[in-house]
């Protein structure tokens, strides 16, 4: 279970972040992006691969440098179990927040960017005339049903109730792919200006090899391929985490 609420501390520049909730969208982005991550490597020699963990959404301090006492709590990681230096810290996955791949020396963090315009507020002027609960989020939910039709379509929002917006619209969504070694990410764009890209690629800049540590890569007899995702997938699970997005708000600001 997600642990609420949550810190992270950048020892560096002596910030505090503090994460009060987590919707939905945010944790599904992440799970469905690591299980989909996961099963494709998977497809490759289990020998080589079955050292692989996905180890979820954990804290991990630094020790590394300037980053030293620094702490954070990542929305996903993929760590190889090596026979000489233990478990290691391969690919971290971030959702919407900074990247830290220097302080846990990562070899790659994955960043998912899902930007919402126009970003949600809580109104300022509560309902008066709410009755029956359960029967206001009944109707709630079957708003948003009739409103997921669209979303199919291709648009990801407005979601709206009683004359006011509980999720706007995805009008942007991206994963980018950082590397210790690089100083540009490996971009991939599912929406742009408010509708999913028609053709998406299967790939987001991973390699299989990114997995495993050095020792185990130069021992396996696996070609350097591609990570390959159904993108087109991963977007279509995104639905009903919006829709439960807008509901989860409407509940918290009634109840």
């Amino acid at each position: 279970m997600s642990r609420y609420p949550r810190l992270s501390y950048n020892s560096l520049e002596q910030i505090a972040t503090v994460v009060t909730s987590q919707r939905a969208l945010h944790e599904s982005a992440a799970a469905r992006l690591r299980t989909a991550i996961f099963n494709s490597v998977w497809e490759h020699k289990p020998d080589e691969t079955g050292r692989i963990a996905d180890t979820g959404s954990t804290t991990r301090k630094s020790t590394y440098g300037k980053y030293s006492k620094s702490a954070k709590d990542s929305d996903g990681s993929f760590m190889y179990g090596d026979d000489d230096k233990g478990p290691l810290l391969r690919v971290a996955i971030e959702v919407d927040l900074d990247m830290w791949i220097k302080g846990r020396n990562a070899k790659v963090v994955i960043l998912v960017c899902l930007r919402e315009s126009p970003r949600f507020k809580n109104p300022e002027i509560a309902y008066e005339d709410i009755d029956d609960v359960n029967l206001e989020l009944a109707r709630m939910g079957q708003t948003v049903a009739k409103a997921g039709l669209s979303l199919e379509q291709g648009a990801y929002g407005p979601m709206e109730y009683r004359n006011r917006k509980w999720f706007g619209k995805l009008e942007e969504a991206f994963i980018e792919c950082w590397r210790a070694d690089r100083k540009r990410p490996f971009r991939t764009v599912l929406i742009e200006n408010g509708h999913r890209k028609v053709h998406l690629p299967t790939t987001i800049g991973l390699k299989v090899r990114d997995f495993l540590s050095e020792a185990a890569w130069a021992a396996a007899d696996i070609p350097d391929s591609d990570v390959r995702l159904d993108l087109d997938r991963y977007l279509q699970s995104l639905l009903i985490p919006v829709q439960a997005t807008a509901l989860s708000r409407f509940e918290d600001f009634i109840v």
